[in-house]
């Protein structure tokens, strides 16, 4: 049996589900992330350095509870040298696109937050941080870096930081 193109593009449409989504991240830069934190109703703060002692802090199953120390520097207005070490609740939620499905129809994935986790330790870079009432928690996103380890970011944060040339994008 022979199908033609359009034939081939007919069968693969009925096989797809009618409502698609398609997921579209525009490209990270450190000053569209500080117009970003900036608008929320939250309170962030940006800091330089890195993650160490990653561990399990509470929660169940696939989603625990993480926390690591964080030792880096605040920024003054000409560097990020204020020195600034914490504890973070991490949260690393499964972005993966390695989606599993079970016998009975649930959504399973391979994701590893703690994998993850682990992958984040000893990487230096500027971290967003919310001011909780219980200390600092960061987040990963879905289309931005939880750790921007690009060193050209670090001058442009500090524009951005100070009020000096940060255009909104």
């Amino acid at each position: 049996m022979r199908i033609g193109l359009a034939g081939s593009f007919a069968i693969l449409a009925a096989l797809l589900p009618m409502h698609a989504v398609a997921l579209e991240c525009r490209d990270y830069s450190i000053q569209e992330a500080y117009w970003y934190y900036k608008s929320q109703p939250e309170s962030y703060i940006l800091v330089r350095g890195a993650f160490t002692d990653v561990r399990r802090k509470g929660g169940s199953g696939a989603q625990p509870l993480l926390a690591a120390r964080f030792i880096g520097h605040k920024a003054s207005r000409r560097a990020f040298d204020q020195p600034f070490e914490t504890e973070v609740i991490l949260h690393l939620p499964d972005n993966s696109l390695n989606i599993l499905v079970d016998e009975n129809g649930n959504l399973l994935s391979d994701y590893d937050p703690i994998k993850r986790a682990q992958e984040l330790l000893g990487v230096t870079g500027l971290i967003w941080f919310e001011q909780t009432a219980e200390g600092y928690k960061a987040e990963e996103g879905l289309c931005w870096p939880l750790i921007d380890s690009d060193p050209l970011s670090v001058k442009q944060a500090l524009r951005c930081l100070n009020g000096r040339y940060c255009p909104e994008e």
